[in-house]
């Protein structure tokens, strides 16, 4: 029986022994106590090393469930719930012990006390009180070819799953499927099925067929007692739910209709409605505007309307109306929106400046289509708190230039935010509607940027006002572009339709090649190239279909000179050969971190020959092993990763190394005697040389660090925790000149 800790701690730590795979954490839900922990917000500075954190939007829109006492919001990736006493929301994730990010449908049962959530590949949790308990039935069922559960309904204590399979029925006391009915279409053929209820002794189904009818004292499983009405609905039976005898549907055009005696009769005036759903007995829909209450025979009224038609779904308690719309849940007596603090739209691609950690909602890969969000808000991460950012509509590339924000836009051009206030920029000779796709800082006076088009030029700004286009002969599609030691733009170009190629350009000594497998030449791998990273030795790292390679000191390459690829070793093989690795990210430490499309998260050392982490499903949060981009914020050290469902952040064990040994920061400070974790000490310049001692001098720990911060397990070299005590700790720089000493205390 695992011990469930409690649900309100915000960062998930990890030790880094693959050995140990340990299970995810789940916690204890309180989800139906009137009285509910405040979420806090951990600013980075208090964010432990090896621990890890999610980052869901709560603002794009979902389904709203629950009870008179708790309500429960589920988006496309995220969710959370809150006490109709204090509102306080609390998010739910695969950091609680939840399957996965990927929901689908979700239903509150009364009886058990149970929250239902289902996933795209056919899972269901079952959220209790004390535990999170995972049914895997449908997705491992090999007959079962579309598994994707598309509604949840709680009817007489049993809850209906349908979807393209067809309908299973679950018994959330026991916790396992009951019943199910699948291939239940015309000979014996697989339906989706849209939507259930039951009244007496029928069910009734939605379908694109139309609504079916079966009687439960015959055996359903044969669909020759499954029943089409014969109604011709247009686009089908998209819901269905029945009243005091009476069967109300809606359509694929949003009409509302009511099936009685045999008789269909469209309820005039329900165009573009939806939502049908019974709270406490009664039946309600929306139109988007309002939210309107059926009565028998047809009748409806309206209990509320919006002056917007912002209405995605509603949760009506015997006071309260609570709205699920694209700003949060708004609380209709309190006249404010209520969700976690989090992203204002789900972050498909990281990017850190010195103007903070920014969430983008638009993700151009190096291959395929653009990845959007839902909504097209960017984030910025600041003292450890997501805000809105002054920026354009779906940004997808961003920069800090002259103190100002400069934002690419998919398909919008190039913007400026100064002071708060925010300009697009015309760009010569190119259309309003190009997207942006990257940027490169040179120095304080000098941003390169890169076009998504096939035309052979980079643009440079000296100022807002001063672009110039700079000609490069064969450059197209440039993907990412990053400068090295002697100012060389090493540019990795993505077109559409061709291979993504590494070209290396500098304006002032007219060098311009285009790497290829050719000894001499780039001598690259025979595989695709998908990203690249740069570290302080001049090494450019490439992340490639099939492993890694790397181009030496890169900022000696002339016109001339000899370009060859290098294949670290790690266990007699090629390093990750065989593994399409989406992305490469080299750490402050100059350690090697990389993303892949089937392994997950992968950290190496310095040269690539010594495996440091492997970070799957089973050993972190991570919902899948497809990793889709990686971003460093330098002065926290944490990876920011995305994937196709959520964004996480891991906070690793090095920094960016400071100028000079002014101060130390020692975290945790005391050392409490249930911490488990590293202790961190930040401020060093690289390569310093860093002691700790007893009060006594006995050294118990002591390394040269790369970047700016020094962990240590808490061990000594025996393997024993030190004892209780005082210890002093001593830095000196590479040089031996300047030194800075501290001390921290282990209760």
């Amino acid at each position: 029986m695992w011990k469930f800790p409690d649900l309100m701690t915000s960062a998930y730590c990890f030790p880094s022994n693959l050995k140990k795979l340990i299970k995810k954490r789940i916690g204890v839900l309180s989800l139906f106590l009137s009285v509910f922990a405040v979420f806090e917000v951990y600013s980075q500075s208090k964010i432990e090393v090896g621990s890890w954190r999610i980052h869901p939007a709560y603002t794009e829109g979902g389904n709203l469930t629950g009870s008179n006492q708790t309500i429960f919001f589920q988006g496309e990736n995220s969710l959370f719930y809150f006490s109709t006493d204090n509102h306080e929301p609390q998010p739910l994730s695969v950091m609680d012990g939840l399957y996965s990010q990927s929901f689908t449908a979700s239903v509150y049962d009364f009886q058990s006390k149970k929250l239902i959530v289902a996933y795209d590949d056919g899972v269901v949790d079952l959220v209790g009180e004390r535990n999170v308990q995972s049914l895997t039935s449908i997705r491992d069922n090999p007959l079962i070819l579309n598994k994707k559960i598309i509604r949840a309904r709680s009817i007489d204590g049993l809850v209906y799953l349908t979807g393209d399979f067809g309908v299973a029925v679950i018994d959330p006391a026991i916790g396992a499927f009951r019943d199910s009915y699948i291939n239940i279409g015309p000979e014996g053929s697989e339906l989706e099925i849209l939507d259930i209820d039951k009244e007496g002794d029928f069910y009734y189904l939605a379908t694109a067929l139309g609504l079916l009818q079966g009687n439960i004292n015959t055996n359903l499983n044969d669909f020759r007692n499954w029943v089409n009405q014969g109604l011709d609905l247009p686009g089908g039976a998209m819901e269905v739910q029945v009243l005091e005898g009476e069967v109300f549907l809606s359509d694929a055009d949003g009409r509302i209709y009511i099936f009685k005696n045999g008789n269909l009769d469209w309820l005039i005036g329900t165009e573009h409605s939806g939502r049908l759903k019974k709270i406490n007995g009664d039946l309600f829909f929306t139109d988007g505007t309002s939210i309107y209450q059926l009565s028998s025979g047809g009748s409806f009224s309206q209990i509320l309307q919006r002056e917007d038609n912002s209405i995605i779904d509603f949760h009506i308690t015997g006071n309260n109306i609570y709205l699920s719309q694209q700003t949060g849940v708004f609380n209709q007596n309190a006249d404010n929106f209520i969700f976690p603090n989090g992203p204002f739209s789900q972050i498909r691609n990281f990017h850190w400046d010195e103007n903070g950690t920014w969430g983008l909602p638009v993700l151009l890969p190096i291959r395929g289509n653009a990845i959007r969000s839902i909504g097209d808000k960017t984030s910025v991460l600041k003292d450890g708190k997501w805000e809105a950012a002054i920026a354009p509509s779906n940004v997808m590339s961003k920069a800090v230039f002259q103190e100002d924000n400069y934002f690419g836009v998919f398909e919008n051009g190039l913007w400026i935010e100064s002071n708060g206030n925010l300009e697009k920029i015309d760009i010569p000779d190119i259309s309003p509607t190009t997207s942006i796709r990257s940027f490169a800082n040179q120095n304080d006076n000098l941003l390169w940027m890169g076009v998504n088009d096939n035309a052979s030029r980079l643009f440079k700004l000296s100022s807002k006002n001063q672009i110039t286009t700079v000609p490069v002969a064969g450059l197209q599609f440039p993907h990412k572009i990053i400068l090295d030691q002697s100012g060389n733009l090493w540019i990795l170009q993505a077109p559409p339709n061709g291979t993504p190629r590494i070209r290396v350009f500098n304006e002032n000594t007219g060098l311009n090649r285009l790497l290829n497998n050719s000894s001499n030449q780039g001598n690259l791998p025979n595989s695709e190239i998908l990203d690249m990273d740069m570290d302080l030795e001049g090494n450019l790292w490439i992340a490639t279909s099939s492993g890694v390679a790397y181009l030496p000191f890169v900022q000696f390459t002339t016109i001339n000179s000899p370009i060859n690829a290098i294949l670290p070793i790690f266990d007699n093989r090629p390093l990750l050969i065989g593994q399409r690795v989406k992305s490469v990210l080299v750490a402050p430490d100059q350690t090697k971190w990389f993303g892949t499309e089937r392994e997950g998260l992968w950290q190496f050392s310095e040269l690539g020959d010594i495996l440091l982490n492997q970070f799957t499903g089973n050993n972190s949060p991570l919902t899948s092993p497809d990793i889709q981009n990686t971003t460093l914020e330098p002065f926290s050290g944490e990876i920011l990763i995305t994937q196709s469902n959520a964004a996480f952040s891991f906070r690793g064990t090095s920094i960016s190394a400071f100028e000079s040994l002014n101060s130390l920061k020692i975290y945790p400070n005391p050392v409490r005697p249930e911490f488990s974790g590293y202790l961190s000490i930040e401020g060093l310049t690289d390569f310093a040389q860093i002691k700790i001692t007893t009060s006594a001098g006995r050294v118990v720990f002591g390394a040269q660090i790369r970047g700016g911060k020094a962990t240590w397990d808490l061990r000594e070299g025996s393997g024993n925790r030190p004892e209780a005590g005082i210890y002093l700790v001593y830095v000196s720089d590479e040089s031996g000149v300047e030194k800075i000493a501290g001390k921290f205390v282990i209760l």
